[in-house]
């Protein structure tokens, strides 16, 4: 079978079109948020690194609900501000905003990054096992 690649939505060619790869065929009309750069996949790094946050969260706090603002950089503002911000009322909440934005960004497969916040649960896990015990607030 030979596939043929063909433009038709008017944006052109992003780096990383032509991959040589016949299954990976564009899909019309999608383009990343930003250039998908050249980085591992498997398992993606930011939902290594939110994945466990999210997971030390919910075993210190001993709920789900984690009530919190993540503060950033906003565009429409001055140089350096923090004036961006987004509230997660669960750690679900926190999980799931990183899978989507690594993969509406144009970074990660889905698949990937929620492999990444799967090691990072486990990794936190284990880690607050064997290296953490817990207070004693019976003093």
């Amino acid at each position: 079978m030979s596939w043929q690649l063909v433009k038709v939505d008017g944006f052109g060619p992003v780096p990383g079109f032509e991959d040589g790869n016949p299954n990976t065929i564009e899909e019309i009309g999608w383009r990343p948020l930003i250039v998908t750069p050249g980085h591992p996949e498997h398992p993606a790094a930011h939902g290594s690194i939110t994945g466990p946050m999210a997971t030390i969260f919910t075993e210190i706090l001993c709920t789900e609900a984690i009530d919190l603002d993540v503060r950033g950089f906003d565009t429409a503002g001055a140089a350096g501000n923090l004036d961006a911000v987004r509230h997660f009322a669960t750690a679900d909440d926190l999980r799931a905003e990183i899978v989507n934005a690594r993969l509406w960004a144009g970074l990660h497969y889905r698949g990937s990054t929620e492999a990444g916040v799967e090691l990072g649960r486990k990794v936190a896990r284990y880690g607050l096992r064997h290296a953490f015990r817990p207070l004693d607030h019976a003093e």
